[in-house]
């Protein structure tokens, strides 16, 4: 997925209602979203020329979300994918071997 956006925060209405409203551009085309504070969840809305792509991020803790994935175009079958996300740690996986062995 090719990410071209400019993202705009007009949270100023949204204040009392613990909600962040955001637009920004996804190839050309304008889309929408909401962060929820209380919850701790993002829904982007990707509105393109023939599909829309709906994702929801729940933050869990500072290294781990859930995320849910739902495409709807007119040639094929929705799909919903769902999830969770996790930090990793970097030098678990690192090609440098210790001094210690």
């Amino acid at each position: 997925m090719k990410f071209n956006a400019g993202l705009e925060n007009s949270d100023d209405e949204n204040k009392k209602a613990d909600s962040t409203a955001i637009e920004w551009q996804y190839c050309g085309h304008l889309c929408s979203g909401v962060f929820q504070q209380n919850t701790k969840v993002y829904v982007l809305n990707f509105h393109l020329k023939t599909s829309t792509v709906v994702i929801t991020y729940r933050i869990l803790d500072k290294n781990k979300m859930a995320v849910c994935i739902v495409e709807v175009d007119g040639r094929h079958t929705p799909t919903v994918q769902m999830g969770n996300m996790y930090r990793l740690d970097p030098n678990m996986y690192s090609t440098k071997k210790s001094d210690d062995s």
